[in-house]
């Protein structure tokens, strides 16, 4: 079988290789430069990573160093509020001073400290008090800026009920931080 070249054959032939160079063309701009983009950007984030660990080393007692200054920290500064156990704290304090809380509520929601890392929050709680001395009220505010918790006491004021009896109350801000964000 002998091929005739014809017209014919040779549009047949020109197209059949200008499709194959167009399709080459639109494969090489559309399909193979947005991937060689994106191969480089994950090299240099995997070079940028090797750099990293070649100046800073894995060290296990670096993390152990860093686990232990942050438990060191998580008394007076825990993460979430934990408050409850700062209600216990008052009322074994209270009980040590002779003083009976009768509430302790909070007075703003945690806030973001103004200066610092959002994730430090403070919160402000009142606390209100009776006592049969104000010596004893001011023993249980001794006392508690005494614990490991930080116990930012604003303002404290009391004043006389009845000949044996006192009443008071104090605001406290309790700072923590919130690690999830």
């Amino acid at each position: 079988m002998k091929l005739e070249w014809n017209r014919t054959a040779l549009i047949i032939v020109f197209s059949m290789v200008t499709l194959a160079l167009g399709s080459f063309a639109y494969g090489q701009l559309y399909v193979m430069t947005p991937l060689k983009e994106q191969t480089e950007v994950v090299a240099n984030t995997v070079d940028d990573q090797k750099a990293l660990l070649v100046a800073y080393p894995p060290d296990e007692a670096l993390l152990k160093e860093k686990k232990t200054e942050y438990d060191a920290t998580q008394p007076f500064l825990p993460e979430g509020e934990k408050v409850n156990n700062d209600v216990v704290a008052l009322e074994k304090a209270a009980g040590k001073s002779n003083v009976k809380v009768t509430s302790f509520a909070r007075s703003t929601e945690p806030e973001a400290i103004e200066g610092m890392d959002p994730r430090y929050r403070a919160s402000v709680y009142e606390v209100t008090l009776t006592s049969a001395s104000p010596d004893n009220m001011i023993n249980l505010l001794e006392e508690l800026t005494t614990m490991e918790r930080v116990w930012n006491i604003q303002a404290f004021h009391f004043e006389k009920d009845t000949q044996e009896a006192y009443s008071g109350s104090f605001s406290v801000t309790f700072y923590s931080h919130d690690a999830t964000e």
